[in-house]
C-alpha cells in the first residue's frame, strides 16, 4: 500500500520510538512523585500539607493526565525543571533510527506525541528541514489548511520541551486542547483522508485515539490505518477493535524489528494485481460441448455462444487447467469467433447489433451499437492477434476487473460497465455521446484557463477517487484520448467529464500501447512504463499521465516519448502555459507550469501525488473563481509577484519559503513571502553597491532614494515599512494583510517602484 501510493501516510508516534534514554510517561510521573516525597521530608513549613497529594499519586485508579495535573499544581518549579531537564536529553542523545527512517518514507507528515526534539532533528538530518512545516498543540487550525499543499510537516500535538506554554500533560491542558479551535477537525480530516500508521504508541494515548474512536462510532469510515506494535493483550486488542486500526505484530520486546519493518517499507514494489479470465456474464452456462469438429459446421454467432457457455461453466468451478486445454483444443473455432464482415453495419455479436463503426486503434476497435433494449453501447474489440499476447491477455483481464470496481463502487464519471468476454476479446460499456479531450481541444471547446481547470480538476477527481477506493483503483493511460466529455457537442457550457479503459494497457517496453484505446500516444506514459522490472503499479504513474494531459490542454502540442528528459522541458512547458488568455489570477500561468513540471519528473518518487495535483488544481480555480475571500498568504504572494511588471517575467518560486524572488546583477533581490497557513505577505528588498558605482553618489542619494521607495509602498497599501541603510547597503521591509477587496495591481506595481527608485545606473 505504501509503494502504490494511492493515499498520502501519515506516521503517529509515541515515546516508544525515542528510546529508553528518554522517560516514559510512568518514569517521569514517579521522578515527579520522587521529587514531591522530597520535598516534603524536608520541609520545614508544615510538611504535612503534600501528604494528602501524595495519597492521591499514590492513587492505581488514577490516570497519568490526573496526577500529573496534581503534580503541577504542588510543585510547579520543579515540575517545569524536571521535565525540561529530561527532554532536553534529545538536544543531544543520539536521534534513534526509527525516526530517519520515517522521514525516508513517503509520508505527508508526523504526527507527535513527544516533547522530545528527535522528530525535527531528525527532519534536518534528513535534509529536509526548510520543507518541513512545524505546529504544537494549539495550531492545528493552521496546519489543517496546509494539508492540500506539498509541504510535510511535524505536529507535535502535546508541544515541545522548549516551550512550556505549549505542553500538553494534564487532564485540564488536554480538555483545552480538545476544545481548540480546528484540533478535533484536524485529527479527523487526517483519519478520514491519509493512512495511519502508528508508531511507539499505546493504547494509553488517548489524545490521538480519542477522536479515531469517535470517527469509528459515527460510523465514519476512513481508510485502513495500522498500529505497529507488540502488544497482544485484551486492552490493546479492544482498543485496535474499537478505532479500527490493524495490528501489525512484532515480536514482544524485539523492538529493533520495528526498524527493519520501516526500512522494509522504503524499498517496497508493488506486485501486479492478478486477473482471472472473463467469462461472459450474459453466456448461457453450458456443461458440455461438441467436438471441434461438429462445433465447426455451425454458424459463427452460434459457434460464440457455445464457447462462451462452456468457459462460463469452465470459470465457474475455477477449474483454470481444464479451461487452457479448452483453449488450445479449439484454437482454430475460437479464432473464427472474431470474425466481422468488412461493412459490419446491422452484423450481430451476441445480442448486440452493430450500428456504425467508430474507430481503429493500434490493437482494436471500436464500434457503436444498441443492446436488444435499444440501449447504446460501445463495443470495444481487440484484434485476434492480441490473444496470444500474455501480457496483453493479462491488461484485459485486469481493465475488466477494475471497471466491474468501479462500476460496483459507483464511481462518478465513470462509463457504466456492460459486458465483456474473451471468446472473442471484447468490452461494453454505455456509449458517450461527445468528443475526447484532443478532439475537443482541436474543436477549441477547451480554450481559456477557466474551461482547462475545470475539466482537469473533474478528470483528476475521478481517478483520485479510483486509488482511494479499498481495492486501489489505478488508471495507468491517461491522455486527452481517454477522457471523454459527455453531451459536449450539444451543449457547450454544460457537459459530463468522463474517464475510459482503466487499467487496459500493457507493458512490454518500448512497444507499451494502450489495449483497446484509440492509438496510443507515448509522450503520456511514464518513464516506469517502458521498463518491465519496475514497478508501474503506483498511483504516481498516474500522476505523470495528468501532467502531460495538463501540458496538452494548455499549449495544444503532444508531449513526445521521454518529453520530460529534453533539455528545453522546463522552457517548453512554460510556452505551452502561455498561449491561454491570462486570467483573473494572473499567476495562474506560473503554478500551472509548476504543477506540470511537479507531475512528470523522471523519478517517480520526486512526482506530485494525485490528490496533491488536485488540491493544488482547486486552489488555483479559487483563485480564479472566488472573490468573497481573501487568497491565502502563498497565493498572494505570487500574485503580487506576477503583477509587477519589473519582475513578472523572471521571478523564481521558493517553495521552502512560499516566497517569490528575483535578483539581477547591480540591483536589488526582492523576497515576497507568504503561507498557506496565513492571509499574511511579507516584502523585503536588499540592496548593496558591488563596488562599480560612485562611493559619494551612492551616499549622496540611496537615502532619499530609500525613503521614496518606503514611500510607495506606503502609498500603495503595504504595512509596516521599515527602512534601514548601512554604509553603502540598504533593506526594506514591508507586510500586508490580504483582504478579498487586496489590489494586486496597485500592490505589485508599487513593488516595481519601489525597485526601480533603488536602482543605480
Amino acid at each position: 500500500m505504501v509503494a502504490v501510493a494511492a493515499r498520502p501516510w501519515v506516521a503517529v508516534v509515541g515515546a516508544g520510538l525515542s528510546g529508553p534514554d528518554i522517560s516514559s510517561w510512568s518514569r517521569l510521573c514517579e521522578a515527579l512523585a520522587k521529587e514531591l516525597e522530597g520535598q516534603a521530608a524536608f520541609s520545614d513549613n508544615n510538611p504535612t500539607r503534600f501528604a494528602p497529594v501524595i495519597s492521591k499519586i499514590e492513587n492505581p485508579n488514577l490516570g497519568y493526565w490526573e496526577k500529573f495535573g496534581i503534580l503541577k499544581e504542588a510543585i510547579p518549579v520543579a515540575y517545569r525543571n524536571i521535565i525540561r531537564q529530561e527532554f532536553g536529553k534529545s538536544d543531544s542523545n543520539a536521534v534513534p533510527a526509527p525516526y530517519s527512517a520515517l522521514w525516508a518514507l513517503p509520508l505527508r507528515g508526523i504526527l507527535s506525541l513527544n516533547l522530545d526534539a528527535f522528530a525535527r532533528r531528525a527532519a534536518r538530518m534528513a535534509g529536509d528541514d526548510g520543507e518541513i512545516k512545524i505546529f504544537e498543540g494549539h495550531k492545528a487550525g493552521k496546519l489543517q489548511r496546509m494539508l492540500g499543499t506539498h509541504h510535510r510537516f511535524l505536529y507535535q500535538l502535546h508541544g515541545h520541551f522548549d516551550d512550556e506554554e505549549s505542553w500538553v500533560f494534564t487532564q485540564g491542558e488536554l480538555k483545552e486542547l480538545y476544545s481548540s479551535p480546528g484540533y478535533l477537525g484536524f485529527l479527523r480530516t487526517v483519519f478520514t483522508q491519509f493512512h495511519v500508521v502508528f508508531v511507539g504508541v499505546s493504547a494509553d494515548d488517548i489524545a490521538i485515539g480519542g477522536p479515531l474512536e469517535e470517527l469509528a462510532k459515527a460510523g465514519i469510515q476512513g481508510p485502513e490505518h495500522f498500529w505497529i506494535t507488540d502488544r497482544t493483550d485484551e486492552e490493546a486488542v479492544r482498543w485496535a477493535d474499537a478505532a479500527m486500526v490493524e495490528r501489525v505484530i512484532y515480536t514482544r520486546g524485539k523492538h529493533e524489528q520495528v526498524l527493519d519493518m520501516l526500512r522494509a517499507l522504503g524499498k517496497a514494489k508493488p506486485d501486479e494485481p492478478s486477473a482471472t479470465p472473463v467469462a461472459r456474464e450474459y453466456a448461457k452456462y453450458r456443461d458440455h460441448i461438441e467436438s471441434p469438429d461438429m462445433l465447426a459446421r455451425l454458424q459463427t454467432d452460434q459457434i460464440r455462444e457455445r464457447l462462451n457457455g462452456y468457459a462460463k461453466f469452465l470459470l465457474t468451478r475455477s477449474d483454470l487447467d481444464s479451461y487452457n486445454d479448452f483453449l488450445h483444443e479449439y484454437d482454430e473455432l475460437i479464432d473464427r469467433s472474431w470474425y466481422i464482415p468488412p461493412k459490419p453495419i446491422d452484423y450481430k455479436i451476441f445480442d448486440y447489433t452493430i450500428t456504425d463503426y467508430s474507430a481503429k486503434g493500434a490493437f482494436g476497435s471500436v464500434y457503436r451499437a444498441v443492446d436488444p433494449t435499444g440501449h447504446e453501447i460501445a463495443l470495444k474489440l481487440l484484434k485476434r492477434e492480441i490473444r496470444g499476447d500474455a501480457a496483453s491477455i493479462h491488461a484485459f483481464r485486469r481493465g475488466v476487473k477494475a471497471m466491474k470496481i468501479l462500476e460496483s463502487r459507483k464511481v462518478a464519471g465513470m462509463v457504466a460497465y456492460r459486458d465483456a468476454s474473451e471468446i472473442p476479446t471484447f468490452v461494453t460499456m454505455d456509449w458517450v455521446e461527445g468528443p475526447n479531450l484532443q478532439a475537443a481541444k482541436e474543436a477549441h471547446l477547451v480554450e481559456d484557463w477557466q474551461a482547462i481547470l475545470d475539466v482537469f480538476i473533474k478528470a483528476t477527481a475521478i481517478i483520485n477517487e479510483a486509488h482511494r477506493l479499498p481495492e486501489k483503483v489505478l488508471h495507468r493511460d491517461i491522455r486527452p484520448a481517454n477522457i471523454m466529455l459527455r453531451d459536449a457537442w450539444s451543449s457547450r457550457d454544460v457537459f459530463e467529464v468522463v474517464v475510459l479503459d482503466f487499467d487496459l494497457a500493457t507493458y512490454s517496453g518500448a512497444k507499451t500501447e494502450s489495449v483497446i484505446a484509440e492509438g496510443s500516444a507515448l509522450g503520456y506514459l511514464a518513464p516506469e512504463q517502458f521498463k518491465s522490472d519496475t514497478g508501474s503499479r503506483s498511483a504516481l504513474v498516474d500522476s505523470f499521465g495528468l501532467g502531460m494531459t495538463l501540458y496538452y490542454l494548455a499549449g495544444r502540442q503532444e508531449p513526445n516519448p521521454y518529453f520530460q528528459r529534453d533539455g528545453n522541458f522546463k522552457y517548453l512547458v512554460r510556452r505551452a502555459t502561455r498561449v491561454p488568455e491570462a486570467p483573473f489570477y494572473r499567476a495562474t500561468a506560473r503554478r500551472v507550469e509548476r504543477l506540470i513540471v511537479n507531475s512528470t519528473h523522471e523519478a517517480q518518487r520526486d512526482r506530485w501525488s494525485v490528490d496533491l495535483i488536485l488540491a493544488e488544481a482547486k486552489r488555483i480555480q479559487e483563485a480564479n473563481s472566488v472573490r468573497s475571500t481573501p487568497l491565502d498568504g502563498d497565493l498572494a504572494a505570487e500574485e503580487i509577484a506576477a503583477r509587477s511588471p519589473l519582475i513578472s517575467d523572471g521571478y523564481a518560486w521558493d517553495y521552502t519559503r512560499d516566497a517569490a524572488t528575483y535578483s539581477v546583477a547591480s540591483g536589488p533581490t526582492v523576497r515576497i513571502q507568504g503561507a498557506a497557513n496565513s492571509f499574511d505577505v511579507s516584502l523585503k528588498i536588499e540592496w548593496a553597491d558591488d563596488g562599480t558605482l560612485s562611493r559619494k553618489g551612492v551616499e549622496k542619494y540611496l537615502p532619499d532614494r530609500l525613503a521614496n521607495a518606503g514611500m510607495l509602498l506606503s502609498k500603495a497599501g503595504w504595512r509596516d515599512v521599515k527602512k534601514r541603510s548601512v554604509q553603502r547597503q540598504a533593506t526594506l521591509h514591508a507586510s500586508l494583510r490580504v483582504e478579498p477587496d487586496t489590489d494586486y495591481t496597485e500592490i505589485g506595481g508599487a513593488v516595481g517602484a519601489a525597485l526601480e527608485a533603488l536602482t543605480f545606473s
